[in-house]
């Protein structure tokens, strides 16, 4: 004789359902902080003034960047996105640089984009190893725009 099946129609209890949904959203946040976090670390920037910066230049014999930026700043963030992430973009800035950001709006970049007659935002300043600033360049500038900056600026230094 055969057995009578039970129903496998399984209906979902309510508070299995939350529990699935809460475990799920956890591991979402828990990425997107990771990311987060891993985005921060490999930003370009070192966490300096300018002061400092130029200081560190004079012993590394380097020069300093400055990307001068503000938090509401869209192309700015593209900038960081796009242009500070590329490899090639990296290396360079890495051999001959000491690359910082300067926020604009905070007291200290109230006085810097003053005393730099520093207009609107993005602006790429550079200064040399003395403290003097040599080159600043506006707007947003893609990997491949930069990069030509960057050997042009480099030409002309080293010929001084």
């Amino acid at each position: 004789m055969k057995q009578a099946r039970k129903p496998t129609n399984k209906q979902n209890n309510p508070g299995e359902t939350a529990m699935r949904q809460l475990t799920i959203s956890g591991i979402v946040l828990t990425l997107m902080v990771a990311f987060g976090i891993a985005e921060e670390r490999t930003s370009i920037y070192r966490e300096l003034t300018l002061t400092q910066a130029v200081a560190e230049a004079q012993t590394a014999q380097r020069m300093v960047m400055v990307h001068f930026s503000a938090t509401w700043c869209g192309y700015c963030k593209a900038m960081d996105k796009d242009t500070f992430n590329d490899a090639t973009v990296r290396t360079a800035l890495d051999k001959k640089y000491i690359p910082i950001q300067i926020d604009v709006e905070s007291p200290v970049g109230l006085e810097l984009t003053k005393k730099y007659q520093i207009h609107g935002t993005p602006v790429i300043a550079i200064f040399d190893e003395t403290g003097k600033m040599i080159s600043a360049r506006p707007g947003y500038q893609d990997p491949q725009t930069f990069l030509r900056y960057l050997t042009e600026l480099n030409a002309v230094v080293e010929k001084f």
